[in-house]
């Protein structure tokens, strides 16, 4: 009799797990992933507002815009070495990099508000491809960086604008010593610019507004990307971290990426 009372007890003990497998709805997939990424927007300023956040990361710190190569192509010029415009050039170019990552570290703390209302205002219509990473067709089937993917598709532009007015601010502040960037900018261009004359290399005029920008929110968007991957692997922890348990909910019911 025991053994025939087994079979339909554990039939129903397997069914109740499966009616314990709660499905997410649409709106809180949504939900949720607004959330992981209003997290990793606030993450992400964190980690680059602070000391050396650009420039300390090897990954992330801002170069010089591709309209300086000619520039460091010309450095080792017979001409500029005699003169001695070499040397000149060389710590010119260092101190611009620096400034211009220091502006980027301090505009950041800007993109927090910037970014969060961007999230929330933003549409959402294939919120189950995102969190599956499906949107889009990956090639490799699987994009664990989906929903800031989606993000970024949907603001980058918006963003660029909102964003360059507080760039442009801390370009033309005084963040290293007594020179703001665009003022170190300029000096290096004009150096560079009476010795080209010379050596038969084109002039540089560039301004580093609009490159400088989109290379701190490129910055930002892959921090958040990091944090998109790291609440895919672990949605328990964040959402424990975070106090939102949407987070372990959404993310939850889906595998690792």
């Amino acid at each position: 009799m025991k053994k025939l009372l087994f079979i339909p007890m554990a039939f129903l003990f397997f069914a109740a797990c499966e009616l314990a497998k709660i499905e997410i709805t649409t709106e809180q997939i949504v939900d949720g992933l607004k959330t992981a990424l209003k997290v990793g927007a606030e993450e992400s300023v964190t980690s680059l507002s602070a000391t050396d956040g650009f420039y300390g990361n090897a990954l992330l710190r801002i170069p010089l815009p591709p309209e300086a190569d000619v520039i460091k192509r010309s450095i080792d010029n017979e001409l500029f070495r005699s003169l001695g415009i070499d040397k000149i050039l060389n710590t010119q170019l260092e101190g611009v990099v620096k400034r211009i990552n220091k502006a980027a570290e301090t505009a950041a703390p800007e993109a927090k508000t910037i970014f969060i209302d961007a999230i929330v205002g933003m549409s959402i219509t294939d919120g189950t491809a995102i969190l599956n990473g499906t949107y889009g067709n990956p090639t490799s089937g699987f994009d664990s960086i989906s929903a800031t993917k989606y993000l970024k598709e949907q603001t980058y532009e918006k963003l660029t604008k909102l964003f360059s007015p507080f760039m442009k601010a801390a370009l033309d502040k005084p963040i290293v010593g007594s020179i703001s960037t665009t003022e170190a900018w300029n000096e290096l261009t004009a150096t560079y610019n009476k010795g080209a004359v010379l050596i038969g290399q084109p002039k540089v005029e560039k301004n580093i507004e609009v490159f400088t920008t989109q290379k701190a929110l490129d910055g930002l968007f892959y921090q958040i990307g990091l944090i998109e991957k790291d609440i895919r692997r672990n949605p328990a922890a964040w959402a424990a971290k975070t106090a939102q348990s949407i987070l372990d909910l959404v993310f939850g019911s889906v595998a690792a990426g």
